[in-house]
């Protein structure tokens, strides 16, 4: 017979994890000392809490365990168990696997804009400007777009272009789909 400590030692399960599977019914002690209340376990505990651990590992939930090591009298019920968990896994893998692609996305995203921004020199500068006419485009999109709006911009106003374009930003915090409008100043008499 083996102290619940000396069980825990050679069984590779903690001693709060042997009261939870005794709670259980998973793993029950051999003998319980009525003075002490200590437990003791035998050879065939430590075979049992040994294809416990296993089963564990393969992230097997404890109410699947249970059913496994109770009502399972044959490999083909224990076979079916396993067999469903199986299924649950690769679809939980699935999810995974579709966050994962989702984050790497986010994370591309996100070290193309750090990088943009490193290689600008960036800085707020308040200026009063004469009254301007400008040709305006208001949309909403993310910032990395914006070179394409004043493409487009510049596209459609042509030679009436007089001068570099700037953005106005209408949002109050940063936001993934912003609403911005893009503006060229234009020479007058332009339609």
């Amino acid at each position: 017979m083996y102290s619940i400590g000396r069980f825990s030692r050679i069984s590779g399960l903690t001693i709060k994890t042997l009261h939870l599977y005794h709670e259980r019914g998973l793993l029950e002690p051999t003998w319980v000392d009525p003075s002490s209340n200590y437990r003791y376990y035998d050879q065939t505990s430590l075979q049992r809490a040994r294809i416990i651990r296993y089963l564990r590992e393969l992230r097997l939930p404890l109410d699947s365990i249970a059913e496994i090591l109770t009502s399972s009298r044959d490999d083909s019920e224990a076979l079916q168990i396993l067999v469903r968990h199986r299924r649950t896994i690769e679809g939980q893998l699935a999810d995974l696997t579709k966050a994962a692609r989702q984050l790497d996305q986010i994370i591309a995203r996100e070290r193309d804009a750090r990088e943009f921004l490193d290689s600008q020199e960036l800085r707020v500068v308040e200026k009063k400007v004469e009254a301007l006419l400008i040709a305006g485009w208001r949309w909403k999109g993310r910032y990395d777009q914006t070179g394409e709006a004043f493409g487009r911009l510049f596209r459609h106003i042509g030679s009436a272009a007089r001068g570099g374009g700037f953005n106005l930003y209408y949002d109050e915090e940063f936001r993934e789909e912003a609403d911005i409008e893009t503006c060229v100043p234009v020479r007058r008499g332009r339609k």
